[in-house]
């Protein structure tokens, strides 16, 4: 199955809650043995066209995704207002054969 979560704006606040509930979402899967693959170019790039940041892409990319945009749209029910967090694939999958690796929060955080 495909998936797309959505938040109501394209405001920051929108986005870093889109990416907890993405969170939330991911563990849910997991616990119910599904397995999530992340799918964002499309989603990242039409939120640059929506956004009118298409002139910092190629003519012809442009040009395609504004092509693409309406089939998108249709097959996702959106209006073009919301903020689209990330495109996803959930499948029933095996049990991971091995863990990330994770690093200590104060190595990758920096706060000044």
């Amino acid at each position: 199955a495909a998936g797309l979560l959505t938040m109501p704006t394209r405001q920051a606040a929108d986005y870093y809650a889109g990416g907890r509930a993405m969170q939330r979402l991911w563990l849910t899967a997991t616990e119910l043995g599904l397995g999530l693959q992340p799918m964002t170019a499309l989603s990242y790039l039409f939120a640059r066209v929506n956004d009118s940041a298409a002139d910092e892409l190629e003519p012809e990319t442009n040009h395609r995704l504004r092509e693409l945009w309406p089939r998108w749209a249709q097959l996702f029910a959106l209006s073009g207002s919301e903020a689209e967090v990330l495109t996803f694939r959930l499948t029933t999958a095996p049990a991971p054969s091995a863990r990330s690796g994770r690093c200590a929060v104060r190595e990758v955080l920096r706060v000044e």
